[in-house]
């Protein structure tokens, strides 16, 4: 049985571990990301480049999978 969150679970186990491959499923090819205050980077590609530079600056991170 599907939990109605088993997805946001999947990401932030996903982002976690540092398994781009599998964050990357979560996107669509035309997607855009806004990071902080940051500007919007456009496309998978491109957000692929900002993922490999966050993992290499993060030595750890936990995503709460607490649902409100």
């Amino acid at each position: 049985m599907v939990r109605r969150y088993d997805h946001v679970d999947s990401l932030s186990e996903a982002l976690d571990n540092k398994q781009l491959d599998k964050v990357l499923n979560f996107m669509t090819d035309d997607c855009f990301l806004v990071a902080g205050n940051g500007e919007p980077v456009r496309g998978k590609e491109n957000i692929k480049i900002v993922f490999e530079e966050f993992f290499q600056v993060i030595k750890y991170s936990t995503y709460c999978n607490r649902y409100v």
